[in-house]
């Protein structure tokens, strides 16, 4: 648990055609949230036989983070308080599997990671909050020593490649019938979009 007082976050305002970013105070705010961790070594299954016994040099690892975080802003419009912390995810997992065999100088792991949906940017009562989206992460590196000076070593990271994703979710008055009534609805929009790529690295190390 963890309390606030008078937190910075990125804010953004629109000026002329285009927008300003810039910083600013929020009143406070209130986090808490609880983490759990799991690993899993298979050595112990060494004596076992056929497939079983080839996972005996894998460690399984996975992490998952549970956060709730509010913000209070007294006076404010409902849009610009209570509402989650700037750049605060509701949630964060992590996953990895790790191969390990020091007999033969070989190791690898293939590693997950993916973030909840967070505020990017703090909007006000009429310009609404920027949300980066959720985004599915996963690289892979393996490693294998030459000899007794040389190893080489090679990773592919955001295998993936998804797209990182910013919405705003704008609200408006949408006619119902004929006489004129209207209903709040909502929508969400898209304003940026891009794909970082896949990044590939490949290595050659000398220990003397």
């Amino acid at each position: 648990y963890k309390r606030f007082t008078d937190p910075i976050e990125a804010t953004m305002y629109a000026a002329g055609s285009g927008w300003d970013y810039t910083f600013t105070n929020a009143g406070y705010a209130n986090t808490f949230g609880a983490e759990i961790e799991v690993r899993k070594s298979f050595a112990g299954w060494s004596r076992k036989t056929g497939v079983l016994r080839a996972l005996r040099d894998l460690t399984l690892v996975f992490n998952a983070t549970y956060i709730n975080s509010r913000v209070v802003m007294p006076g404010a419009s409902a849009n610009e308080s209570d509402r989650p912390m700037q750049g605060q995810s509701p949630f964060i997992i992590n996953a990895g599997l790790f191969y390990q065999n020091d007999s033969i100088g070989l190791s690898a792991g293939l590693m997950y990671n993916v973030v909840g949906k967070r505020i990017a940017y703090i909007g006000n009562a009429v310009d609404p909050h920027t949300w980066e989206m959720p985004r599915q992460l996963l690289d892979f590196t393996i490693s294998k020593k030459l000899g007794k000076w040389l190893a080489v070593k090679a990773s592919i990271n955001d295998i993936l490649n998804q797209a990182v994703v910013f919405k705003q979710t704008e609200t408006f008055l949408k006619d119902t019938d004929q006489d004129g009534v209207a209903e709040e609805a909502r929508r969400d929009q898209v304003i940026r979009s891009y794909r970082p790529g896949t990044y590939v690295t490949l290595g050659v190390s000398c220990t003397f």
